[in-house]
């Protein structure tokens, strides 16, 4: 199936709010790893709307920002059924998701736009959302870095490895080094285990 554009959901918690459309509009669930420990600080759902056409659901628990993404197997009905759902739910436009991260603003509000810029960003490479994500990981405060490495783990862009492996090499907090190679071990997908503290 095709997966459509992530709308990123403008209230906290989203997932209370996509909850009631699914079972407003009666749809099926057909996957949640709620207390599944494979992926941590996420949370997934995935609906049945109709055959061929699934909403799955990508909550980070750290940020209780929450994305909806239409599956499809035929784009046309998929597209409309999207288009549907963002006058249903008033989801973050491109132009907010991509509002600039300054440092002058407080580290926590950093990673929250670094959250939602990045649970909104495209499945394939895109220079405008990944600009930010290689700026914040330059960033002063190590909190803000680390949530780097975590938010690199939404995305499967090969681009965002360099970022990692400098990181992984050259951070100079220990925590986000071991975070870092942690999550390039992930990517990998190797049999290295992960680093420990």
């Amino acid at each position: 199936m095709y997966e459509g554009n992530r709308l990123v959901l403008r209230y906290i918690p989203g997932v209370e709010q996509a909850t009631k459309l699914a079972v407003a509009a009666d749809w099926t669930l057909l996957w949640d790893n709620a207390g599944k420990p494979y992926r941590r600080h996420t949370h997934e759902q995935e609906w049945g709307v109709r055959r061929g056409l699934h909403v799955r659901l990508l909550s980070d628990e750290l940020s209780d920002m929450c994305a909806l993404s239409v599956l499809m197997e035929d784009r046309a009905a998929g597209a409309e059924f999207e288009r549907l759902l963002i006058e249903h739910l008033n989801p973050l436009t491109r132009q907010e998701l991509l509002e600039p991260i300054i440092s002058r603003i407080d580290p926590s509000e950093r990673m929250m736009r670094l959250m939602r810029l990045v649970l909104g960003a495209p499945a394939y490479y895109d220079q405008e959302f990944y600009e930010p994500i290689a700026q914040l990981a330059e960033d002063p405060d190590p909190r803000v870095r680390d949530a780097v490495v975590l938010a690199c783990g939404y995305l499967e862009w090969f681009q965002l490895r360099a970022i990692l492996r400098r990181m992984a090499d050259q951070d100079p907090h220990p925590e986000v080094r071991r975070d870092a190679m942690n999550t390039l071990v992930m990517r990998d997908n190797t049999n290295v285990p992960p680093v420990h503290p």
